[in-house]
């Protein structure tokens, strides 16, 4: 485990099998029963699914839970399958992963039957899943995230964390993103014809610049409004975000993925994790501002 979380990938065995790029699950069948002529065809037909799902199955943007000791690692899928013989053990079958909660497993206990039967099916002695029921995923990562972020989180939906609100959340935002992007400032553009940022950061390394736009509370779900808004304030070449405390609408996501601009979403529970990830790096005057020093104690 500890070599896919410093190589930031996945991988499983079986690597005499040789590079599957090519080949489809009658292949990987064919070649499995090739190489090991003596085995049970039911434990064949095993492997044939576990490596047909990492070669074929897996696509950039699906996650996946890596079960270890009761605890789980959760990655995303970031490419396409690689074979690579140079890994120091019998790992050449691979996916490139970008690895959640900064590398660190969380509580596999507390995953819904119908994940945990696929984590832990009593068959091999070591799985690698990825899930397409988002909603499941979701769910069980909030609840293994801890306490503490998950009421941040409530507080920070319902509008209640002290500290946050719709004077100071462009404030905040911008003290989260600074830990990304350094020269980030406050841009203020307003208006139909230059469009609306809120945040801007310039002169970031391959002359990038990335514009943020910040949806406040009582809106409703994100829709594609901000969306058109921060698209018609970006130049070619331009990043763009649009945060909000909320939720993102089906639509919205579309939007965004349909625009002509490289823009990205992030709601609610993406900022928490943000705020948690670099939570010790905050000053105490930046503690307060996003409502880190006023959550009440939970268990």
């Amino acid at each position: 485990m500890e070599e896919f979380l410093q190589e930031e990938m996945v991988a499983i065995g079986w690597s005499t099998l040789g590079d599957l790029s090519e080949a489809d699950k009658q292949e990987i069948r064919n070649r499995l029963e090739k190489e090991y002529p003596d085995d049970d065809p039911r434990a064949i037909g095993l492997r044939v699914g576990y490596i047909n799902r990492l070669v074929n199955k897996m696509d950039e943007g699906n996650t996946v839970l890596v079960p270890r000791y009761g605890n789980v690692y959760v990655g995303e899928v970031t490419g396409e399958y690689e074979y690579k013989e140079s890994l120091s053990e019998d790992y050449a079958h691979q996916r490139p992963i970008d690895w959640r909660f900064n590398k660190s497993a969380i509580d596999g206990q507390k995953a819904p039957q119908k994940i945990h039967k696929k984590l832990y099916p009593g068959t091999v002695s070591h799985t690698v899943q990825d899930l397409d029921d988002k909603n499941a995923v979701e769910t069980f990562l909030k609840q293994s995230a801890g306490a503490e972020k998950i009421r941040y989180f409530e507080l920070l939906q319902d509008g209640e964390l002290y500290g946050i609100n719709k004077k100071t959340i462009e404030e905040a935002m911008l003290t989260v993103f600074q830990r990304y992007y350094p020269t980030m400032r406050g841009a203020g553009t307003r208006g139909d014809d230059e469009g609306d940022t809120d945040l801007i950061a310039e002169n970031l390394p391959g002359d990038l610049t990335v514009r943020i736009q910040i949806k406040h509370y009582g809106d409703g779900d994100l829709g594609t409004e901000p969306i058109d808004q921060l698209a018609k304030s970006m130049d070619d070449g331009d990043r763009g975000i649009v945060a909000t405390v909320g939720q993102v609408s089906p639509a919205a996501e579309k939007h965004a993925a349909d625009s002509d601009y490289e823009i990205s979403l992030i709601d609610g529970w993406e900022f928490t994790e943000l705020v948690f990830e670099h939570r010790t790096e905050f000053s105490r005057s930046e503690r307060r501002l996003l409502g880190l020093d006023s959550l009440p104690q939970v268990t």
